[in-house]
Parts: structure tokens; sequence; C-alpha cells
């Protein structure tokens, strides 16, 4: 049982040690699909320019204006935020860079007073 459990273990650590799986580039294009916000009843259609500069990816489009994100791996993170006020982003592409799920919040005093979730498509 030790045997197995360390085997177990040393799998995982493995696994667990992947490469670098999407690039700037695999986020770079024109996304469509749609924005749901927690404001608003139903859906609406939207198109997203994403393009990069150094590792940096930018968001036009819709409620993005020259939105800068970071990036790691195949997530992005970007807005700002003070004292539990502000903008955040986050976005995760598929690994074979062919859809991509984008969350917008705005907070105020910590409290999201509304939330968007873009579903879109290369």
């Amino acid at each position: 049982m030790k045997h197995f459990l360390l085997l177990a273990f040393v799998a995982i650590l493995v696994s667990s040690c992947g490469k670098d799986n999407c690039s700037a580039d695999t986020f770079v294009g024109t996304w469509a699909g749609t924005k749901t916000c927690t404001t608003s009843t139903g859906t609406s259609n939207v198109s997203v320019v994403v393009t990069k500069n150094g590792d940096k990816v930018i968001f036009n489009g819709d409620s993005f204006v020259d939105e800068s994100m970071d990036r790691d791996d195949c997530t992005l993170e970007g807005g700002f935020s003070a004292l539990g006020s502000g903008e955040t982003y986050t976005a995760s592409v598929s690994e074979d860079g062919k859809s991509m799920t984008v969350t917008y919040e705005i907070k105020a005093l910590s409290i999201v007073a509304e939330r968007c979730t873009y579903t879109l498509t290369k």
C-alpha cells in the first residue's frame, strides 16, 4: 500500500509539471460570441479584438478599450482595484485557442455591482 501511495504521489507530481500551453499569440485574433450581465436580462452579441504587446494581451471591443491583461499560461488578469472598488477582468482560453471565457466585474466596497460573462469563439 505504501508503494502504491508513493507511486501515485510521484505520478501526480510529474503530470503537474506541464509546459506553458498558451502563449500570448493564443489569445490574438477576432473573437465573437455572447455577453450576459447580472444587471440586464438576456444576452447580447459581441465582438472583441485581441492583440498583444510583448507578453501583455490587449482587449478592444464592447466594454474593453485598450484593456491590458497579464498572462499566466492560459489565463489572463487585468483591471484595477483600490479599497475594494474598481474593475477586474479575468479570461481563460482553451488550449486549442478556439474558445475563451471572459469575466468582467465592477465592485464597489468589495460588493459586486455588476458581473458580465463573455463566451467567445475565434
